[in-house]
């Protein structure tokens, strides 16, 4: 009869330990995002070569493309009468047929192919550094004592059976409120005004630009 009332002692505890970490929730929700760059077009003509393909991984300096900017229009008596002009002007156009990537990153989206014709400010692809992503997630104006730039705080996503944990530091606080946007879900009623608060995560490839997560401090 003892061990009956210290197992059933037992039982109560750890229902009740259960309950209380099932009620408990996230300081804050939001989603992941990254700074994403278009690169464009510095030159009109046809794209001789682009070997940008969406989800390969580009260093800074990479030649990606090549755009034909040979003048068409010129006349051989210009080339034969004035070299040093047309070598001037010639060189200002090819320093900018040669499409040079200008950051590291995962090219996220491919705007043209090659032999499409080009013209000078024209999308040709995006490009986001996927290393390191931003959770950006709205807090209270109460929590907003609780937390500082430079602060560690858990982050969790939805795994397959249970949550996954990432380590985040809190790299940026709005100075001024907003309203709660309405991609915010939470389980109890959202509050008017909110302050934004951006989080960087280390990525382990399995964070996606939009994947919903969320903060606890």
């Amino acid at each position: 009869m003892k061990i009956t009332k210290i197992i059933f002692g037992i039982l109560i505890a750890i229902s009740s330990l259960i309950s209380c970490n099932n009620s408990k929730k996230a300081d804050g929700y939001g989603n992941f995002e990254a700074t994403e760059i278009t690169i464009s077009a510095e030159n009109n003509g046809k794209l001789l070569q682009f070997t940008v393909e969406e989800g390969t991984l580009l260093k800074t300096g990479d030649l990606v493309g090549v755009i034909d900017t040979v003048p068409l229009t010129l006349k051989m008596d210009q080339l034969l009468t004035s070299k040093e002009i047309v070598y001037s002007k010639s060189k200002g156009v090819l320093s900018q047929s040669s499409i040079i990537n200008p950051v590291s990153g995962t090219v996220l989206v491919k705007y043209t192919e090659p032999n499409e014709v080009v013209s000078f400010g024209k999308p040709l692809y995006k490009i986001a550094d996927l290393t390191t992503m931003q959770l950006r997630v709205y807090v209270s104006e109460t929590q907003l004592a609780n937390i500082k730039i430079g602060q560690e705080v858990t982050i969790k996503i939805d795994s397959n059976k249970a949550m996954k944990n990432y380590t985040g530091t809190i790299s940026w606080i709005a100075a001024e409120a907003e309203f709660t946007p309405k991609i915010i879900q939470t389980k109890e009623e959202r509050v008017n005004l909110v302050y934004a608060v951006k989080i960087d995560v280390k990525n382990d490839g399995s964070l996606k630009i939009g994947m919903p997560a969320e903060m606890w401090l």
